[in-house]
């Protein structure tokens, strides 16, 4: 049997009620948002986000195939993204080069947002398939 995926408006509960900090918040929001792989997301620097011109950019270090890719940022994401001010040029300072040591960081956070949200728990990469159900729903 297949579970069943969260609904737009638990994902939004997750962003808004189980997120105590913007860096969690925005990590998280750019899985929801654009179903980005989450060592793609941890490899993000300031200079990747463009706010202005709304586009992020997932230069190849970073990304599965070797390609860069140029991805437009939704409104809801936007906005949370205006929010957050790392304090260096990693995203993600804390997992930028951690590896599998950021992998289980993130889940374990991820864990503690959910519980906060009143959610069940999830892993990292449920927000891509989560993604792929909505874009597949939507398209009938």
């Amino acid at each position: 049997m297949k579970p069943t995926l969260w609904t737009p408006e638990q994902m939004d509960r997750l962003l808004e009620e189980g997120c105590i900090t913007n860096r969690d918040r925005a990590f998280f929001a750019i899985l929801r948002y654009l179903g980005a792989r989450p060592y793609s997301a941890y490899r993000l620097t300031v200079h990747d986000i463009n706010l202005v011109g709304r586009l992020i950019i997932f230069d190849q270090s970073s990304s599965k195939t070797g390609d860069s890719h140029y991805v437009a940022i939704p409104e809801p994401l936007h906005q949370i993204l205006a929010c957050y001010h790392p304090s260096s040029e990693a995203l993600f300072p804390d997992w930028y080069a951690e590896g599998t040591k950021a992998s289980l960081q993130a889940n374990l956070i991820l864990r503690q947002v959910c519980v906060r949200a009143g959610l069940p728990c999830i892993q990292l990469f449920y927000f891509r398939a989560w993604l792929w159900q909505e874009l597949s729903c939507n398209s009938r």
